[in-house]
């Protein structure tokens, strides 16, 4: 299922599956994605990326008062999603009350561009990192499964952005972004970097990644009562 790693890793195993293979199908499926999706959007809507606005302004230009509110939203709003546990606490959070104090008009900062280029990063790394202990065979065998699921997924992804950006004129590359089944924190990093609405596209995942987290228990309950 196309929910976030930790909850159907969870999930998962409470149920009585293998958590490292969960873990490990549900990292190749947001790295093939990370992977695929630049290239998709070059060859189906000739994006150019060279062309993408700055994500924000540097570090140094940020003025100061923003610069407070901005951390202000990051570690209060991380904070009270902990306390409420809220899935992607450290994301859904943070955004949460961003979009109040922006919507607001406290502030119209962005995040200056050295932190997002760091927050990516450190994505990546902690991507890669999951991938520790893995045997190679593990690794091929569970990654042949993953690329098919993923290459389900984002034939569907594909055909639905498309057929939306022809109905209602919204950005394909947002709608993209949106419905693809990768990891909120690094779609919504995508976006920041190449322009695109990353409220629109965070707030997609936040509703998939809640539906799937009540859908995917009830799902494995009612297979498991009929013997699967």
């Amino acid at each position: 299922m196309p929910g976030g790693l930790a909850e159907m890793v969870l999930v998962g195993a409470e149920m009585g599956g293998d958590a490292r293979v969960i873990s490990l199908t549900h990292a190749a499926r947001v790295i093939l994605v990370v992977l695929a999706l630049p290239f998709a959007f070059q060859m189906l809507i000739g994006y150019d990326p060279s062309g993408r606005p700055p994500p924000g302004l540097p570090l140094a230009e940020v003025p100061g008062a923003d610069l407070m509110v901005l951390t202000v939203c990051g570690a209060l709003g991380y904070l009270s999603a902990r306390m409420l546990r809220l899935p992607a606490a450290a994301m859904v959070g943070p955004m949460i009350l961003s979009a109040a104090v922006h919507m607001l008009g406290w502030t119209t900062a962005k995040p200056p561009f050295e932190l997002v280029a760091a927050a990516q990063i450190v994505i990546g790394t902690a991507i890669g990192c999951r991938f520790a202990g893995v045997t190679l065979r593990l690794l091929l065998r569970t990654a042949a499964a993953a690329a098919g699921g993923t290459a389900v997924l984002l034939t569907a992804t594909l055909a639905f952005a498309m057929g939306l950006t022809q109905i209602t004129g919204l950005p394909a590359v947002a709608l993209m972004l949106a419905f693809s089944p990768g990891g909120l924190a690094e779609m919504s990093l995508i976006a920041i970097a190449i322009g695109a609405d990353a409220a629109f596209v965070a707030t997609h995942h936040v509703v998939r990644i809640f539906l799937i987290v009540v859908i995917a228990p009830l799902a494995f309950k009612l297979m498991r009562r009929r013997g699967r």
